[in-house]
């Protein structure tokens, strides 16, 4: 008949016994185990295409546990960038090994600049992971003054993460004026006609120089900067 003391001195040898078994995988037979396990020499596979470096590996019997696949500027794609453990190590057969294995280049695709305000240039390309690059002024009918009127690369291309895009701004029909000395009125009025100018001011100042009539000076000077529509005025001798 079992008694609580019996119960408890079984107890006690049971816990004995499984604590003694604990002791002996721990101390003889993992060890023994690990010992008889065949140890191998991690290989180099930073910077062979995946492929090659996975033969490279099972070749030592050795596992790939994960791949992270990471962009990159200087790695071709598929290309391994980094390995864990490193070449080298020795380790048991059977080991799990990390890499990281190259993307190549991120592509973005170019966001459409037209029309758009330099700010407004600036945020869609932020958005897009893309910096603002060259920034020139050129003349355009059709895009309001500030406006942006061209970019490189074109809108809807691809391009690399990072890149950046080259604007035009629009500074209106700008054009190049004409010289009219010694024109008379009606010849510069026609000149300037053809190019979009007007004759503004007219005033006379006696000269022995030209011919009374003859355009002696005129605002703006020949050669210089001058949007469409804009007022010429002129000076003719007496």
């Amino acid at each position: 008949m079992w008694t609580w003391r019996k119960i408890g001195i079984a107890s006690a040898a049971m816990i004995g016994v499984t604590v003694l078994s604990l002791l002996i995988v721990d101390q003889i037979v993992l060890p023994w185990i690990v010992s008889t396990t065949d140890t191998v020499i991690v290989p180099e596979v930073t910077g062979r295409p995946f492929d090659e470096a996975r033969g490279l590996l099972e070749i030592r019997r050795l596992r790939i546990n994960e791949i992270r696949y990471q962009h990159s500027t200087d790695v071709k794609p598929g290309t391994v960038m980094s390995q864990l453990p490193y070449a080298g190590a020795t380790v048991k057969e059977g080991r799990r090994v990390y890499l990281t294995v190259s993307k190549g280049i991120e592509m973005v695709t170019v966001p459409n600049l037209i029309g758009l305000s330099m700010r407004d240039a600036r945020l869609a390309l932020a958005r897009a992971g893309l910096q603002l690059g060259s920034v020139t002024n050129v003349t355009d009918d059709n895009i309001p003054v500030d406006g942006i009127a061209w970019q490189s690369p074109a809108a809807g291309s691809s391009t690399s993460a990072d890149g950046s895009v080259s604007i035009g701004i629009s500074r209106g029909s700008i054009l190049r004026m004409p010289s009219l000395i010694g024109m008379r009125l009606d010849e510069a009025k026609g000149v300037l006609a053809e190019i979009g100018l007007t004759v503004g001011t007219v005033r006379e100042r006696a000269t022995q120089a030209f011919a009374a009539g003859t355009i002696i000076d005129q605002l703006p000077q020949p050669d210089s900067t001058v949007s469409r529509e804009q007022d010429v005025s002129i000076t003719l001798a007496r």
